[in-house]
């Protein structure tokens, strides 16, 4: 359960052990039914995984529209190597494919991207001590520590069926930033319905 006792999830997690298959859609979907029950508005989700998913029931396009529904930001550490490539082997009918070193960077890209999150390769956890991996967490924790957002309420264009007006932000390498419409507000007493607020949320800075 959430919890301000920091100490905790740190203890807790040593009694869990990574086994079997990779489920990592159906995990991103139960993490978020989870959040929307969270008190605080800034909601995100870190997920450390090799990219490599076998056995979910839900798709990679129902876990992005669910977290941009709920305004949750994913953000991944890829564990591995982007550019090794499946072992075959051995040679002959019966054959075994061995994709230890391997990250899937591909399959992450749009998790992160789409839902205003960030995606860091931290390479192979043995290597150096898992420094990479505690680099890459703190990023992770600078990005989501720091930030602004801007809102904008624009009056609704005859003919624009709904479209949302364009709003720009400056392009920066370094920045991550996500966008996200909050519907109409109901009508006032006069009838007048609020128009639609577009809000960009960023650029949050990062090395």
């Amino acid at each position: 359960p959430f919890t301000t006792d920091h100490m905790a999830p740190m203890q807790n997690l040593y009694r869990y052990t990574a086994y079997g298959q990779t489920s990592i859609y159906d995990a991103i979907d139960e993490a978020i039914r989870m959040l929307a029950k969270a008190h605080y508005r800034s909601r995100a989700i870190i997920l450390i995984t090799d990219g490599m998913d076998n056995t979910s029931t839900l798709t990679e396009k129902h876990t992005i529209s669910e977290a941009r529904r709920r305004g949750v930001r994913i953000f991944a550490v890829g564990i591995g190597d982007p550019d090794a490539d499946s072992v075959t082997y051995p040679p002959g009918p019966f054959t075994a494919t061995d994709d230890s070193e391997r990250l899937d960077k591909k399959s992450l890209k749009p998790l992160t991207a789409d839902t205003g999150g960030a995606l860091f390769v931290a390479g192979a956890v043995r290597t150096a001590a898992g420094a990479s991996l505690a680099a890459a967490l703190q990023k992770i924790s600078d990005a989501m520590g720091t930030g602004y957002t801007i809102g904008v309420i624009a009056p609704a264009a005859k003919g624009s069926h709904g479209e949302l007006p364009n709003v720009g932000i400056a392009k920066n390498p370094n920045a991550i930033v996500r966008v996200y419409a909050e519907p109409p507000a109901a009508p006032a007493p006069g009838g007048k319905r609020q128009a639609p607020k577009t809000t960009h949320r960023g650029p949050v800075h990062h090395a």
